[in-house]
């Protein structure tokens, strides 16, 4: 997942991927984190807290298998 934030800057994180069960469920933690006021990340012995204000976008590379109702398929960047 690299996260782009609104001063230019960004960083990038990554996980294990979720095992079969675990990627079900993953839309609706998607969704619920949509609407979040912060991003909450642990990282072994730490907690990263990032405030979406501070976003510009998110870009997970890891599409899950399903997506909310909302999500717009098939679609290509053209630069």
């Amino acid at each position: 997942m690299t996260i782009q934030y609104i001063d230019g800057t960004s960083q990038t994180f990554e996980w294990q991927a979720a095992e079969q069960a675990e990627t079900v469920n993953m839309a609706s933690r998607l969704q619920h984190t949509l609407h979040e006021e912060y991003i909450l990340l642990e990282m072994g012995d730490k907690l990263t807290i990032i405030p979406k204000q501070n976003i510009k976008t998110i870009e997970i590379n890891a599409v899950p298998p399903k997506l909310p109702p909302s999500a717009v398929h098939g679609v290509r960047l053209v630069e």
